[in-house]
């Protein structure tokens, strides 16, 4: 006779080890009930010294947020600063941000009042090599959705600029802004986009004291995406009041075949094209392709880029990229690239071809090459590498030894090594430097992070560069934190040789010198109540987990935050297409609350700094687990 079946009997899950509840909040007065809410203030002190002069700066800032089930979630920012430089001692501002108000079954809306920027059709951003800006406003802008269908906006307002370090306000810069424009999905395959801006009496970029223009700008985009084939091509134009008009139009492709995928187009881009008082990229016309393949143990990649301008000032140039990785085992991977630019203007390039068009740039001639190897160690993850560079002023070499240190579970050390040597023609430097980045908690709601960069050359002209950030932040009672961060950054040396471009970006080879610190003062209070309806990408009641990361400028494109590497500020980051959250002054962002299972992360590139990209197709899988928390680092690389 068989035994009689066990009785059921309760158990723990995971044997009780699970961590706590992510919806457990001890921020002061939380409660459950209603809907979700929050409100925060913070006061705020700074003291940055450059060279001789030195600035206070003091400010509050408060907002706070409600999330509703009918008319979608509401926001508020304002910032009050009663003490800043000259000029700038005082200032204000406030923004009111409403995201995703239904307005019909299938239709949803999105507004903001205050400072605004000009809204972009989502073929504007799906750009691989161009981008339209978006303007900056006082004033308002609305954008209506019909799922993926439709998309419809408008915005008004004077253009403006934030002011202020630490406390962040706005300064206008006289005239207005005007702009609408519509994306339609006429099926599967096709959609198309139209937008346009229109600026008057609006001073030429970012400066008040800059010219004033009067301009009317368009763009158009109609793109193709089908069985991994995706084109897209886009017309832009512009007219200047008492000015010239100017057209251009850029066609982009990518195919996806398995493991290998192309890229490739064309532009065509006439001088002072404009959108609306900023720069577009303009008098260039050329092509590029790009070619990669990856497996589980090779990753390679090129490309060739051909760069002309229309007006014929600057001369014709090629540029070629070449890299590859080979993964040998489950420990070691080795690797290398390489870069060529050639100027086809250089009159030594053709013999007997007689004079260069256009201006020759004796830098625009040059190469560099680099080598590589990661291994795991018992330590953690390191890499050695070599670089080398020349153009025909200077060429330069450089070791470099990074290591990421195992640690315990929520703290983190890197750091870094530096050789280098520098070869001026009538002198030679050389250099030695290292970095060192590490953090995390430290218990009892206290955590710390450190970051610093220090390199010496040695030569002719000796020079000495430090930069050193320490950060502090403790939690000291329910809803109170308490902040102070540190930073020293002195500066006699050089900027060092890149080949990344075809067109010369590299600063001129010339001594810098300057040097500042600061010191940041904050006290901040939080509090929240209401319960949210589901978490991120879920429904009410499901398990979640919270995602924390990173996005830094991966300097030496191994794909991990390096103790030599900086995040990247104030740049909005993307979960599952939908939900939006823009990193911290370290490049440092979190989502709080997310269903559990597999996640994708994108980065919106507007705010990422000149000649740093994350495509905009380019996703990052995260998994998350029930109250677990996901660490992950979004790399942005320089555009080659």
């Amino acid at each position: 006779m068989a035994p009689a079946a066990a009785g059921y009997e309760d158990r723990l899950i995971d044997g009780g080890n699970l961590p706590i509840e992510l919806d457990v909040d001890d921020t002061a007065g939380h409660s459950s009930a209603g809907w979700p809410r929050a409100v925060y203030a913070e006061t705020v002190a700074s003291r940055v010294s450059r060279d001789d002069a030195s600035t206070n700066e003091a400010g509050i800032r408060f907002g706070g947020m409600l999330d509703t089930p009918a008319f979608g979630a509401f926001s508020v920012d304002a910032a009050v600063r009663i003490a800043g430089r000259e000029g700038q001692e005082s200032g204000n501002m406030i923004t009111l941000v409403q995201r995703g108000m239904p307005v019909s079954p299938e239709w949803y809306m999105n507004s903001t009042f205050g400072v605004a920027f000009s809204p972009m059709s989502d073929l504007a951003r799906h750009q691989s090599r161009f981008f339209v800006p978006a303007i900056q406003t006082s004033g308002t802008s609305v954008e209506l959705r019909r799922t993926d269908q439709v998309q419809a906006f408008a915005s008004y307002g004077e253009p403006s600029v934030y002011s202020g370090i630490y406390v962040p306000t706005v300064e206008t810069l006289g005239g207005h802004q005007a702009g609408a424009g519509l994306q339609l999905k006429l099926d599967d395959r096709w959609s198309i986009a139209a937008q346009a801006v229109d600026v008057s009496n609006v001073p030429t970029g970012l400066d008040k004291a800059a010219p004033r223009i009067s301009a009317r700008s368009w763009f158009g985009a109609v793109a193709s995406e089908e069985g991994g084939v995706r084109v897209q091509l886009n017309v832009a134009g512009s007219s200047i009041e008492e000015g010239d008009a100017a057209a251009g139009a850029w066609l982009d492709a990518a195919v996806q075949n398995g493991r290998t995928s192309h890229s490739f187009g064309g532009f065509y881009l006439e001088p002072q094209l404009v959108w609306g008082n900023q720069q577009l990229a303009s008098d260039s016309t050329g092509g590029y392709y790009r070619a990669a393949y990856r497996s589980r143990r090779w990753t390679l990649d090129g490309g060739l880029d051909y760069v002309s301008s229309v007006s014929g000032e600057v001369g014709d140039v090629i540029f070629g990229t070449g890299y590859g990785r080979y993964q040998y085992s489950t420990r070691l991977g080795y690797g290398g690239g390489t870069s060529v630019r050639r100027n086809l203007s250089d009159p030594d390039s053709t013999p007997g071809s007689g004079p260069p068009v256009g201006i020759y740039d004796t830098r625009s001639t040059a190469w560099s090459a680099f080598g590589f190897v990661d291994a795991s160690n018992r330590w953690g993850i390191g890499r050695g590498q070599v670089d080398y560079a020349q153009d025909n002023e200077r060429d330069s070499a450089q070791l470099s030894l990074d290591q990421t240190w195992n640690t315990q579970v929520g703290q983190r050390l890197s750091t870094a090594i530096l050789l280098g040597r520098t070869d001026l023609g009538s002198r030679t430097e050389n250099t030695a430097g290292l970095a060192v980045f590490g953090g995390g908690s430290l218990g009892h709601n206290l955590s710390i992070d450190a970051n610093a960069r220090w390199s010496k050359a040695f030569g002719d002209a000796d020079s000495d560069d430090l930069f050193a950030n320490l950060a502090v932040n403790w939690g000291f009672a329910p809803g109170w934190t308490a902040s102070a961060s540190y930073y020293q950054n002195r500066s006699d040396g050089r900027f060092p040789l890149t080949v990344e471009s075809p067109i010369v970006v590299d600063p001129i080879y010339e001594r810098l010198d300057r040097s500042d610190s600061g010191l940041y003062l904050r006290v901040r209070y939080d509090w929240r109540a209401g319960r949210p309806t589901a978490p991120l990408g879920g429904g009410r009641g499901m398990g979640a987990g919270r995602i924390q990361g990173v996005l830094f400028l991966d300097e030496n494109d191994n794909g991990r935050f390096d103790a030599s590497e900086s995040g990247a500020a104030n740049v909005v980051v993307m979960l599952n297409g939908r939900f939006a959250v823009r990193t911290d002054a370290s490049g440092r962002f979190e989502f709080p609350s997310v269903v559990a299972g597999n996640h994708s992360l994108s980065v919106v590139s507007d705010n990422l700094p000149l000649a740093w990209n994350v495509p905009a197709e380019a996703r990052f899988d995260v998994r998350v687990g029930v109250r677990g928390q996901s660490l992950v680092e979004l790399p942005a690389r320089r555009q080659r």
